[in-house]
């Protein structure tokens, strides 16, 4: 069963969702019987309050708002749930007339972060109809007068509470009023108000290129009211409760009265971002951009062992590659921080570092393999052997962030049967990954592939002091691998009978040599 206070937040997200579809549509029937102009009008107003209620935020910051008269919450007016009368008028309010801005300043307190301290609400005529300090109930701890503009002489005389703002602000309504204002959210919890029918300037204004930022309520009366130095010329300066209702409001009337006529009003209104915006944004994509370079520029090798050498090992591994001519690009090995997986399971991974994309590929193809397989994302990789010494070698896996080919790609399940994998390679390296991402998936990756390892199909293991010697590449096992998966009834074969078949598809082009065992022979011509 769920904890109790989870009960409550989808108790009131319910309760809450209910009471706003019946209210909006109380709304939208007071002006069916309007006239067209009204009508119009009232209809831009419908659209806007949708606008928000669809904002992805929208859930987060207004689902679970409100709470018991116990803490001190109230509801505004609604109609009485028995009321059945008609809602509609032929003179319905001015559309205008429903609207009412909201601003206020909070304090922290010894039990309050955000108590409530200032209080201004304002219509849509620009006329403030409420203005007021309020005393919270617990002693202030932090005035924040940078931000809010409220000093500590400032609150010794004021006896106004919470309660009589509360007050205040339920005569100002009716069931049809729409609050509005900019994180309207917040002035709400200060003010322990349930309103349903809200608009969030928010919501309906973004910057341009950044869908995810919250425009600040000083760049968009910069840009959108054209009205510079809201807050001082260095943009510092603390804030006007007024004069933030007032711009609001305005904000709002802006969508409102500039909307078509005709045809669906856009949901938010784009501006150019700040300076420093963009400027941070082209940054971050640079940034970015290099790191996707030096990830395209390397490879990932996990399940090395860690134990002293490992260093050297590797770098012998990817130095000596080709008798060093295909390493001609090798630069440098880099151990990547271990997570408590790799930890307790005494593993590492390693960045190798190469000159171009071009090089890492190369020596990736170069890497002479004890397996070949498919990783949870649908990238390439080899099981490849370490050698520690004459004697002493490790298993490790080595993965490509390239893009690989398409064809003929083969993975082997949990059950040991080959089929063609239907995931998509991933192509770690192109534009628009971003490098946190990036890395996150490369440590995810190597963790659960290092949790996985011990489960998958392998091939028979081959004498430690002859494994570090592995037949030449055959290029077409691809191809050949995905004919003999087509041919089979459900493309799907045992492992055994998949490598079966390409030994024998070898053997008849008489390309392997027989040396050893029966079973050595199979393993050396399935590593050609």
């Amino acid at each position: 069963a769920a904890p109790p206070g989870e009960l409550d937040v989808v108790e009131r997200r319910l309760r809450r969702s209910r009471r706003t579809e019946r209210a909006f549509r109380d709304l939208r029937e007071s002006y069916v019987a309007a006239d067209a102009a009204t009508a119009a009008s009232a209809g831009k107003l419908f659209a806007l309050i949708e606008h928000t209620r669809a904002h992805p935020r929208y859930r987060l910051n207004y689902g679970s708002l409100g709470g018991k008269k116990d803490d001190g919450w109230v509801a505004t007016p609604r109609r009485a749930s028995g009321d059945t009368s008609p809602t509609h008028s032929l003179f319905p309010p001015k559309v205008e007339e429903l609207l009412l801005a909201i601003d206020c300043e909070m304090v922290a307190t010894a039990n309050d972060s955000d108590a409530l301290a200032r209080v201004c609400v304002c219509n849509a005529e620009g006329k403030v109809l409420l203005d007021h300090l309020v005393k919270p109930k617990d002693p202030i701890t932090d005035l924040r007068s940078h931000i809010t503009n409220i000093k500590a002489e400032d609150m010794e005389s004021v006896e106004y509470r919470l309660a009589d703002a509360q007050a205040d602000i339920l005569k100002l309504m009716t069931p049809n009023t729409v609050l509005v204002g900019h994180t309207l959210n917040k002035d709400l919890s200060s003010l322990h108000i349930d309103a349903p029918l809200v608009v969030d300037i928010g919501f309906l204004y973004g910057y341009e290129g950044l869908a995810r930022s919250m425009p600040a309520l000083t760049h968009l009366v910069e840009q959108v009211l054209s009205r510079p130095g809201f807050r001082g010329e260095d943009g510092q300066a603390p804030h006007n409760c007024i004069d933030d209702v007032s711009a609001t409001m305005e904000l709002l009337l802006h969508r409102l009265r500039n909307a078509p006529a005709k045809g669906e009003i856009p949901r938010i209104h784009w501006v150019p971002p700040p300076a420093r915006m963009a400027a941070a944004r082209a940054e971050a994509s640079q940034a970015a951009a290099a790191k996707s370079e030096e990830i395209r520029q390397s490879l990932l090798a996990h399940r090395i062992p860690d134990r002293p050498g490992m260093f050297p090992a590797l770098v012998a591994l990817f130095a000596n590659l080709g008798g060093g001519s295909v390493a001609k690009g090798f630069q440098s090995v880099s151990f990547q921080p271990q997570t408590n997986h790799t930890k307790a399971q005494k593993f590492r991974s390693a960045c190798v570092i190469f000159d171009s994309p071009e090089a890492a590929q190369a020596a990736f193809d170069a890497l002479p393999a004890v397996e070949i397989m498919n990783d949870r994302g649908g990238r390439l990789q080899k099981m490849v052997l370490l050698p520690f010494g004459a004697r002493d070698v490790a298993r490790i896996y080595v993965r490509s962030t390239l893009k690989m080919p398409a064809v003929a790609d083969c993975a082997v399940n949990s059950d040991n049967v080959a089929a063609p994998s239907k995931r998509k390679l991933s192509n770690v390296g192109t534009e628009g990954d971003s490098a946190r991402g990036e890395a996150g998936d490369e440590a995810k990756a190597a963790a659960e592939e290092e949790g996985r390892a011990e489960k998958r199909p392998r091939l028979p293991s081959k004498d430690v002091a002859a494994a570090g010697v592995v037949a030449a590449a055959w290029p077409g096992w691809r191809a050949a691998a995905e004919e003999e998966l087509r041919r089979s009834p459900d493309q799907r074969l045992p492992w055994h009978l998949l490598r079966a078949a390409l030994v024998a598809r070898r053997r008849r082009a008489g390309s392997c040599d027989a040396g050893g065992g029966e079973q050595e022979e199979d393993d050396e011509t399935l590593g050609c």
